[in-house]
């Protein structure tokens, strides 16, 4: 295989999409060192990216088209590195491929050019698979390997990995559907892969269809490659049976999600599958709720694969404090506790949220854009388990304020309100014991950058009144 190096040299790069996320800044960064020039093109204004820019200002090898696309950009370059949110759709992307421009992505590319016997560790699913990752991430020290932590985490490019990843590394990597497309098109799959679970969600992305959404997750296991013969074989069905081939692929799927079971069969590789019945109830976790125990169960999974006994593992996971923005506990102050889980992006995580907390008086603010999600199953559980909702205004909490009016429980909407801080306030006035759980079951965008920004304006909120 070409050196990466070697690859870049002489290369026009055209980066299509900056970002916010720091993700976008770490690849150009690392491209404007080793590509000939590079071209950053993001329907964002230079305003808006201004926090980006000023980081890249030591490049002289940068042009940017800011606020809009050209289609030159597209012709005129050597490769196209596209953002894990730009739809393959683009007529900008239909302009490369007219041209035979190679359009890459960020993990896929770095997934190319890394050490042949690197293997990649790379985690999915609509709900669980950020929880996993920095579950797994936790145990990777106890495997004696050095490892890299990237993918779809907020910050953390995979591409310029290739500078300091060497021979034996683990590189784990959460993979979104959208991230999984560019492993896809390069017909390259982790030689470990890990998928939680499969619910509606980024309808609005895939133009409604379930199929396109779970074909891009499937990626995480069509190109892994099949056992040798003595390792052949399924743990769960057989696990007296199966020595792992640790030098050959392994697939880890969720016994418990329909979908994901019935369709293990369609991978190649070594295949173990887990429950949340693999959890022995005697194990205590910090992180709450029955779908982090099967986090903990995929976690556990992983790390048989590597060798790891649940003797080493267990007081690991049993620490594990948890990911920022996902069920995080804030504090608790005049009989309140507060959680923030603006990461619940969906109706399902919104309900997954909702059932971490029984027999508790629950006030919940939700509410925010739409994904093209249905709230029926979202609003029985509010009904079984809010005290009151506090709701933010948005496409998406209008579809919230009709299921529950389905159901005859809109007498638990509070009110509905402009900012955060008008739910705040209204939450605090009327607010007795309980929880406080900050689970929107809506995408941010609009009143927020992302869930991120969402998050950290909730977590702003409640330090100043836990002061």
């Amino acid at each position: 295989m070409e050196n990466w190096q070697a690859f870049f040299k002489d290369k026009t790069v055209t980066v299509m999409g900056l970002g916010l996320l720091g993700r976008g800044i770490a690849d150009t960064k690392f491209l404007a060192k080793y590509a000939k020039n590079v071209i950053v093109t993001d329907l964002k204004s230079d305003e808006a990216l201004r926090v980006a820019l000023d980081e890249l200002k030591e490049f002289s090898n940068i042009k940017y088209v800011l606020g809009e696309h050209h289609d030159e950009d597209f012709i005129q370059t050597d490769l196209v590195l596209k953002n894990a949110a730009v739809p393959p759709s683009s007529k900008y992307l239909k302009i490369a491929r007219e041209h035979n421009i190679p359009i890459e992505m960020d993990e896929s590319l770095f997934a190319k050019f890394k050490p042949e016997d690197a293997k990649i560790i790379g985690v999915t699913g609509t709900r669980g698979k950020t929880t996993t990752t920095f579950l797994i991430n936790d145990l990777l020290p106890l495997t004696g390997k050095r490892f890299h932590l990237a993918g779809n985490v907020q910050g953390k490019a995979t591409l310029p990995l290739l500078e300091i990843v060497q021979p034996g590394d683990l590189i784990l990597l959460e993979l979104s559907s959208w991230q999984l497309q560019g492993f896809g098109e390069a017909k390259i799959s982790p030689e470990i892969a890990i998928w939680t679970n499969l619910y509606p969600d980024h309808l609005n992305y895939y133009q409604g269809s379930m199929e396109a959404y779970a074909n891009d997750k499937k990626n995480i296991y069509l190109y892994q490659k099949p056992p040798s013969m003595s390792s052949r074989g399924d743990r769960r069905e057989n696990p007296g049976s199966l020595k792992l081939d640790y030098s050959s692929d392994i697939y880890i799927y969720n016994q418990d999600d329909d979908f994901v079971r019935n369709t293990s069969h369609e991978a190649k590789a070594q295949k173990i599958s887990f429950s949340i019945n693999d959890v022995p109830e005697d194990w205590q976790f910090k992180i709450l709720g029955k779908h982090n125990r099967s986090n903990v169960a995929a976690a556990l999974a992983c790390g048989h694969a590597l060798g790891l006994s649940d003797e080493a593992m267990r007081p690991v996971l049993e620490n594990f404090g948890g990911v920022e923005y996902r069920l995080q506990y804030l504090g608790e102050k005049n009989n309140l506790k507060f959680y923030n889980d603006s990461t619940s992006t969906t109706p399902v995580a919104g309900a997954t949220a909702l059932a971490a907390f029984p027999n508790q008086d629950i006030y919940l603010i939700a509410g925010g854009s739409d994904k093209n999600l249905e709230f029926d199953d979202w609003a029985a559980m509010a009904k079984d388990n809010a005290k009151a909702i506090f709701l933010l205004k948005g496409e998406g909490t209008n579809k919230i304020k009709d299921a529950l009016l389905k159901i005859g429980a809109e007498n638990l909407v509070a009110g509905e309100y402009e900012s955060l801080v008008g739910a705040w306030e209204a939450l605090l006035a009327q607010a007795g014991y309980g929880i406080v759980l900050f689970s929107p079951a809506c995408a941010s965008f609009g009143m927020f950058i992302n869930e991120y920004d969402r998050g950290e304006q909730f977590s702003k909120l409640v330090k100043e009144y836990l002061k």
